[in-house]
């Protein structure tokens, strides 16, 4: 166990022996005749405890307590006080400028040593103290800067369940992140396209992209230098100024951002689904028109066709002089086939396009979201 640091400014050499074989044991010593050299000493070194005479004949014990004053609160050393002077006076003086204790001359060797014993057992246990209360606060400091994270962090989700298209979810995201202090760019991929946002330019540099194309798929986290890129399958998010590792504040960056990014890469392919969603609603509208379209003509074809035919037949079947019956049953006959010879070929054309419409709404496999506050799947959580 290391030995407490010990200054004694005494100009007593007598005194002064005595105390060094009484101290020297169980204290790490440092001797000084006066004033001036114990407020050397303390600008240099950290003591834990000060023995001071009250009365030297180069200045005075009181300016050593005063100096000691102007120390940062943790290196202030405890004062212990020597003198003859048992003034009230004197020892009010003495603890108004900062005395632990004041002990009277001449005193007792066996009990003076006691007395700084208990007083370095005292120092040990403040010590500890101050440890232990430094680490709540730190541990207070970093749940506070996580939970501040994680409110930022789910309320930027919810803004993002607000987001219609690809580019509005990018600088949704960007700038949610900028105003929490962090610097991004952004990048989601799918098999056709690759879109890509910077919050600083709106528009990522050649390097950025590289990095993207390079570290997309080097695992969830990759550290380089200050920045730190989070990946997804199909979403990445570069940060460009991490907060320094093995803080707390890095600490909550990466807790927070780790789990946001699967978010994002979910919300991404809820807008594909919707999108592509939207684009075959919109085919099969137009076949639906293709259909109609064909179908009035060819309902005003047969028409047409039936007019003039039972035009030209009834003539005919006049000629014949045939009953009202006879003529009945040849049209009607003539119209029957001519309905399924008219429709076969154009009904053909209708059942491609209807085949090719199902093919695709079969192939892109669409789901549309039922809810837009369930876009998230289980991975990410935030809590």
């Amino acid at each position: 166990m290391n030995k407490f640091k010990l200054l004694i400014a005494e100009d007593d050499e007598d005194l002064l022996s005595v105390l060094e074989l009484m101290l020297e044991d169980d204290f790490e010593l440092t001797k000084t005749p006066d004033t001036q050299g114990a407020i050397e000493y303390l600008k240099e070194n950290n003591y834990h405890i000060i023995i001071v005479d009250v009365h030297l004949k180069q200045g005075s014990g009181i300016e050593i307590c005063e100096f000691v004053q102007t120390l940062p609160p943790n290196n202030r050393p405890s004062i212990v006080m020597l003198s003859g002077d048992m003034s009230d006076e004197t020892i009010h003086k003495a603890f108004s400028y900062g005395a632990t204790d004041y002990i009277g001359k001449p005193f007792n060797v066996v009990a003076f040593h006691e007395r700084l014993m208990r007083l370095s057992r005292d120092i040990t246990q403040v010590k500890a103290l101050r440890g232990e209360d430094n680490r709540r606060r730190s541990l207070a400091d970093t749940a506070m800067k996580q939970a501040a994270a994680y409110g930022s962090g789910l309320d930027l989700l919810a803004r993002l369940n607000t987001c219609k298209t690809v580019d509005s979810l990018m600088e949704k995201v960007a700038y949610g992140l900028l105003a929490q202090g962090y610097h991004c760019a952004v990048e989601f991929r799918s098999d056709k396209h690759t879109y890509n946002f910077d919050v600083d330019t709106r528009t990522c540099s050649a390097n950025e992209k590289k990095v993207f194309q390079l570290l997309h798929d080097k695992g969830r986290i990759y550290n380089f230098g200050k920045r730190t890129i989070f990946n997804e399958s199909n979403a990445s998010l570069l940060v460009k100024n991490m907060p320094t590792e093995g803080t707390s504040s890095y600490d909550a960056a990466i807790d927070l951002l780790a789990k946001l990014v699967p978010a994002l890469g979910s919300r991404f392919d809820a807008l594909l689904n919707v999108q592509a969603m939207i684009s075959s609603r919109e085919q099969l509208n137009e076949t639906i028109d293709i259909i109609s379209q064909s179908i009035q003509l060819m309902e005003q074809e047969r028409k047409d066709n039936l007019e003039q035919i039972a035009a030209t037949i009834g003539i005919s079947f006049h000629e014949l002089e045939m009953t009202e019956v006879q003529e009945k049953f040849f049209l009607d006959l003539i119209e029957n086939k001519l309905s399924v010879d008219t429709t076969s070929d154009k009904f053909a054309h209708i059942v491609d396009l209807l085949k090719e419409t199902a093919e695709r709404l079969e192939s892109e496999d669409l789901t549309e979201e039922d809810d837009d506050d369930d876009f998230m799947d289980d991975d990410a959580e935030l809590f």
